[in-house]
């Protein structure tokens, strides 16, 4: 018990040397003589001071060591050349860093480990990728008619409830019906009192023209769109408050009356005039409003509000004419509309988008919650490994598009039960028939009579306040629907990834990203250094450069004309002119350029790895076969969520088989035929992307330093060639059976000679020998080509003789049929009985038998026969309808007739 405590600590100890981990990896150069001592005084356990061929043949016991039999038997012919069956420290070193064993060693770490593939097992992790790589391939394969599909029924959905193109025409006819910025120039609109002036002159009686020969309906705007309740003014202003000025001075000297500046709360106030109203009357009420002052320097923005309703069309639109005040005194004019559809189903095929839209939705939806469901029920683990860029991607488009449908439906509701709410209150009608009875407008006291003026603001302004909210959020809707296009178009990116030839594209974008992002970190530093020399070169003479964020867009958009650089001083010009060459010569020119060059690079680089790819229609019809072929086998997903789970893995063994993995999944009833094909398809995959082992730079390090050591050896050798010829009188009988003479020079240089012309007549013998063996190999070859030649001809003799057998047996077999077709087995088959009969009288006794020379026995075998014969005749007479039935029969009567005759 003692040696086998002691052999084990020995295996310990010998294991948990740093020296096998160098020569595991190949790194013999790397061995030193501390290492080997190290290795030698755990084997010399006796302290001898040498070790035998034995004790290393044990060293198959470590397995750290790693060595085959066969490698530590090279080691020991290494270590005992001088055949005393003792190896020292030095000798173990020369054997390990020079020996066989070190080529060995380096020739393995170079190949690599060449990975050993077997068609019935694979490892673990290469069938977590290979299900991984097909299930995204299938996925995003799958997901482009889906995809496709969400594109053209979204895409029908925007287009049937946003009539962009009415839309359009609509607001073109406003806009020419409220020229702002085409007045005359004394008209132009660019402070309080022009503005004034333009509503008076040009706005009021463009919109109430209330002519009744042209204009016969009241409220009529842009010949068909009527305007619903009139026109609201608005204006939003600011509560003064002390100005933020430290100084007293300069507040007094801004407003020395109170020292106030516009800047507090932001309120509202509205002003409505209905249509139905006389023109006089709307023009002495907003002349009330000048003179109150309701125009004042409180006012931060204006705006005259319309919404008009287009039967023709089925439109709403409300149009807003806004006056902006800003804080350097401009005056900025903005003519915004917004038209939405005012019954949406008008027709029931409007319907039908809508459907195929919520249709598909659901589907992906459904798809996608079919994978999230399984990977949340592993946990987190599981939900980090499902959320992939491109599931999230996917994810975004969803819900962005169930949330697109969301807020129309919200603004259908508004359209078709809060609007037509709030216009039910106003009595329009009842306006209408007392302007047609009165033949004109009315007054102030006669629109009383019906609705007071207080309800009609009230009204008024419920309408608007519903007609602007509907006005943002369909401009949100529109706004939510191009950016759902944008994901769509991310969707397509990820569909596009499964085929190789749409692939192109999308790794062409990846290959060049790095490259794209540094060249724009020079672009963007050269661009913005020339954005911010034009905004203090033209900031005060253009507009566009008169902000740093301003001159960036104006200089990416525009370029630099004469009209404005003639406008600056001499001084600047020159540099203006400098300036625009720079940039034209070095931005678009150059700069540009080489942004294309690493595009096409890249492009020309993906295209050249792609080669040849499958087409997208031979991959989809692969597809349907592969889906057919594995129709009631388990998800690929299910399966790959239980075997990513680190808590719980269903398949914990590194190893996988067609049995251990059915095992896993036996509560799942995986079937055979589904285990079988997940490890062949997976042996497949790893066969198709094996890498072959490529030397790199380490390998190069090991070539080098092994060389070193290949380089010791053969000075050794040398030195053993030299010193020979020394001692040939104390060993006569060596290797290279050279004669030394008795009495050796001491010049070195005639040892040298000695050894190299030794070496020479060694050479010289092996060349010999090398000649001899390669022209007896020379003969094997001609005696064997000989002996090839004489059994092919043998062979062809044969087959001849068979070839004229089976023509000799189809002719048999022919003049057979012929026979057969003519005979009469009818009137034979009494032949059995007749000849048992005349047996029976001939030989039914014993003196007959006697007198014939027969036995008893001898007449019960022929008895025997012919009843045989007699059965076989009536099985042919019944079974011989055809010719090909009754020939085995035929035969085997044939045969035994000539036996019958033979005997005879």
């Amino acid at each position: 018990m003692a040696d086998d405590f002691e052999s084990e600590d020995k295996i310990e100890q010998l294991n948990n040397l740093p020296i096998w981990m160098k020569i595991s990896e190949g790194d013999i150069h790397l061995v030193t003589m501390k290492d080997v001592q190290q290795l030698f005084n755990v084997m010399d356990d006796g302290r001898k001071g040498y070790i035998s061929g034995a004790d290393l043949m044990t060293l198959q016991a470590v397995d750290a060591a790693n060595l085959t039999e066969n490698d530590l038997q090279e080691l020991v012919k290494d270590v005992d050349k001088d055949g005393n069956a003792k190896c020292s420290a030095e000798e173990l070193y020369h054997a390990i860093t020079s020996g066989t064993i070190a080529f060995n060693m380096v020739k393995e770490s170079l190949r690599k480990k060449e990975v050993e593939i077997r068609s019935y097992n694979c490892e673990r992790e290469k069938l977590l990728e290979w299900m991984t790589m097909e299930y995204e391939t299938t996925a995003a394969l799958w997901s482009l008619p889906m995809t496709i599909g969400s594109f053209i029924t979204f895409a029908l959905v925007a287009n049937t409830h946003i009539d962009l193109f009415n839309a359009w025409r609509v607001h073109n006819a406003l806009e020419e019906q409220f020229p702002v910025l085409q007045l005359p120039y004394k008209f132009k609109v660019v402070d309080v009192p022009t503005l004034i002036t333009w509503t008076r002159e040009h706005y009021l009686p463009i919109i109430f023209r209330q002519d009744p020969i042209y204009d016969p309906l009241p409220g009529r705007v842009a010949h068909q769109n009527q305007m619903i309740t009139g026109v609201r003014f608005a204006k939003f202003y600011r509560n003064p408050v002390d100005c933020p000025l430290t100084s007293s001075v300069l507040r007094d000297v801004y407003n020395s009356r109170s020292g106030t500046c516009f800047l507090g709360e932001m309120n509202s106030s509205y002003v409505p005039f209905p249509y139905q109203m006389s023109r006089e009357f709307l023009l002495e009420q907003f002349s009330q409003m000048v003179e109150e002052p309701w125009f004042n320097e409180a006012a931060q923005r204006i705006e005259y509000q319309m919404l008009t309703y287009n039967a023709m069309l089925n439109l709403y639109t409300l149009a807003k004419l806004e006056f902006t005040f800003e804080l350097d005194g401009r005056m900025i004019q903005r003519f915004q509309h917004e038209s939405f559809q005012a019954e949406p189903y008008l027709s029931v095929t409007s319907l039908i988008p809508d459907i195929m839209f919520l249709l598909v939705s659901l589907r992906s939806v459904y798809v996608n919650l079919k994978e999230v469901i399984p990977a949340v029920m592993q946990g987190l683990d599981g939900l980090i490994n499902y959320l992939s860029f491109w599931k999230v991607v996917e994810w975004i488009s969803l819900l962005f598009g169930v949330g697109c449908f969301v807020m129309w439906m919200t603004v259908y509701s508004q359209i078709t039960a809060e609007l037509p709410l709030e216009i039910s209150k106003l009595p329009k009608r009842a306006f209408d028939e007392a302007v047609r009875a009165k033949g004109e407008y009315l007054d102030l006291s006669e629109i009383s009579e019906i609705m007071s003026i207080r309800e009609i603001t009230e009204v008024l302004d419920d309408i608007m306040t519903v007609g602007n909210s509907i006005r943002d959020n369909h401009e949100i809707m529109r706004n939510m629907f191009a950016l759902n296009f944008v994901a769509l178009i991310l969707r397509f990116f990820k569909s596009f990834t499964t085929n190789p030839r749409l692939d192109v594209v999308i790794q062409t974008i990846v290959d060049c990203t790095p490259n794209v992002a540094h060249f724009f970190i020079v672009y963007f530093s050269l661009f913005v250094s020339f954005a911010f020399a034009g905004h203090f070169l033209f900031g005060s003479f253009v507009e566009g450069y008169s902000s740093v964020i301003a001159s960036l867009f104006t200089r990416y958009r525009s370029a630099m004309t004469f009209e404005i650089l003639n406008e600056m001083p001499v001084g600047h010009q020159i540099l203006a002119y400098t300036w625009v060459w720079a940039y034209e010569l070095l931005m678009p020119s150059l700069i540009l350029s080489m942004l294309i060059g690493i595009v096409f690079g890249s492009y020309y680089a993906i295209q050249s790895r792609a080669g040849d790819p499958v087409t997208l229609w031979t991959q989809v019809r692969k597809a349907v076969q592969t889906a057919a072929e594995t129709r009631n086998f388990m998800s690929l997903w299910s399966l790959i969520v239980a075997l990513e789970d680190d808590d719980y893995p269903a398949h914990p063994q590194k190893i996988v088989t067609a049995k251990s993995l059915k095992k896993a999944f036996e509560k799942e009833r995986m079937t055979r035929q589904n285990a079988e094909y997940l490890v062949r398809k997976t042996v497949e995959y790893i066969k198709v992307n094996l890498d072959q082992p490529v030397l790199d730079l380490p390998d190069a390090v090991k070539m080098i330093g092994n060389s070193f050591n290949i380089m010791q050896k053969n000075e050794e050798i040398l030195e053993q060639s030299v010193i020979t010829p020394q001692q040939a009188d104390k060993n006569p009988v060596g290797i290279l059976h050279t004669p030394v003479e008795a009495e050796t020079s001491d010049n070195p240089l005639d040892v040298l000679e000695k050894g190299i012309s030794n070496l020479t007549d060694l050479l010289s013998e092996l060349q010999q020998s090398h000649a001899s063996v390669l022209e007896t190999m020379k003969t094997k070859l001609v005696q064997e080509r000989m002996v090839t030649l004489q059994r092919q001809h043998r062979l062809r003799g044969l087959l001849d003789e068979f070839k004229s057998r089976v023509v000799r047996a189809q002719r048999g077999i022919g003049r057979l049929k012929s026979f057969v077709d003519t005979a009469d087995f009818g009137s034979i088959a009494h032949v059995p009985e007749q000849l048992e009969n005349d047996l029976m009288r001939c030989f039914g006794s014993r003196p007959a038998l006697a007198r014939e020379g027969l036995q008893p026995s001898q007449v019960n075998h022929l008895e025997r026969q012919c009843q045989e014969l007699l059965g076989q005749l009536n099985e042919l007479a019944g079974e011989f309808k055809s010719l090909v039935d009754g020939q085995p029969t035929i035969w085997e009567l044939w045969s035994k007739c000539r036996s019958r005759s033979g005997g005879r």
